[in-house]
């Protein structure tokens, strides 16, 4: 199987595809080399990332960027790993024997590489970049006596706000398995994405290429689920785990049925009668197993009047629905057919509850 993307990686004046999928987990180390002249320099750089599924391509200089200088015999860093937040970049890099210290170059643009930190650390959080811009980073190593050796660097890091939603912002769904798309800024190139059921289980799952979307299936019972995921672009680059949420409901469940009359001073009465008088107004209760997400909708429907169906509202969110229902404004009474009140409820996920009845019918005269 051939991980067949679009783009091509260049490096001078040689073209680099990548290269073809193996399966298994493997990791895909990229050397760069870049010949001397008068008014040039030498770098060579490793870029090393972890990929199952695809190889993601080392990355593009940005057009006109100048390269740090070089004054020391170090080595650049084997590894320079890149992961963008909404308000961060954070680099990380393997480290240099023998470096006293590590400096730190960012390019935005055609504006070169401008030094951006000295620092003995191998970490080091970038939170003055532009957002949703290109920018490249370089990281070199540092001798005791201040010389730097070549620069490993990485291009094409977009910072932004990156996230996942679940088949385009549902809240709830009645099957295990729901879509995952990514969200990304428009400069950035989502072509693999990595799914868990944690923070840690989606940073060591191994990306996986995609188009619109990756399905996911949801493990366990009934109940909110939270999803993790690591987006990672097309120059290498990954995102911080993100997370979002979906209530898995398979079963929809009417558990009681009521109605009663109001009447002024004496609050809701339930009379031995079932009689309600023109122009009371009576109140229909419906009890649900829908306390954790609103229910889509829950109607009453008295007798065989389809066109006088009542529908009801949860205000407290316990799962109560109630609604009013003024009998001079309906039509029932001119039958003096008695009408057996029946609750019908559609959950959020889309499951329809079986219909059920309260225990006495109602007749309105």
């Amino acid at each position: 199987m051939v991980c067949d993307w679009s783009w091509r990686v260049r490096f001078g004046d040689s073209r680099v595809s990548p290269e073809r999928w193996r399966g298994g987990l493997r990791q895909l180390a990229v050397g760069v080399l870049r010949s001397v002249t008068p008014a040039g320099w030498m770098a060579t750089a490793s870029l090393g990332f972890l990929l199952a599924a695809c190889d993601v391509p080392a990355l593009e200089p940005l057009d006109g960027e100048e390269p740090p200088p070089v004054s020391s015999d170090l080595p650049a860093p084997a590894q320079l790993d890149v992961e963008v937040a909404s308000g961060t970049v954070t680099l990380r890099w393997s480290a240099v024997d023998g470096a006293a210290g590590y400096v730190v170059y960012r390019a935005r643009g055609d504006a070169g590489f401008a030094r951006l930190a000295t620092l003995e650390d191998t970490l080091f959080v970038d939170t003055s970049m532009a957002v949703g811009v290109p920018i490249a980073y370089g990281v070199a190593a540092r001798d005791a006596d201040g010389g730097e050796g070549p620069s490993v660097d990485r291009a094409g890091v977009v910072a932004g706000y990156y996230g996942i939603e679940i088949e385009s912002g549902s809240v709830a769904t009645r099957t295990p398995r729901v879509q995952v798309a990514p969200i990304a800024p428009p400069a950035a190139t989502v072509v693999a994405m990595a799914l868990g059921a944690s923070r840690e289980e989606a940073a060591a799952a191994d990306p996986v290429p995609f188009g619109d979307s990756r399905g996911w299936a949801l493990a366990g019972d009934d109940g909110f689920k939270e999803i993790y995921g690591v987006l990672y672009t097309d120059k290498g680059v990954r995102s911080e785990v993100l997370e979002t949420g979906i209530y898995l409901d398979r079963v929809a469940e009417i558990e009681g049925v009521d109605w009663c009359v109001e009447r002024e001073g004496e609050g809701c009465v339930h009379p031995d009668t079932v009689y309600a008088d023109l122009g009371e107004v009576v109140l229909f209760r419906v009890l649900t197993g829908e306390d954790l997400l609103p229910a889509a909708q829950v109607v009453v429907q008295i007798g065989a009047f389809v066109d006088e169906q009542i529908t009801l509202t949860d205000v407290d969110g316990d799962g109560l629905y109630e609604g009013r229902l003024n009998t001079a404004l309906t039509k029932i009474r001119t039958s003096e057919s008695t009408g057996q009140v029946t609750a019908f409820l559609t959950d959020a996920a889309g499951n329809e509850a079986t219909p059920a009845q309260a225990p006495e019918p109602i007749i309105i005269r």
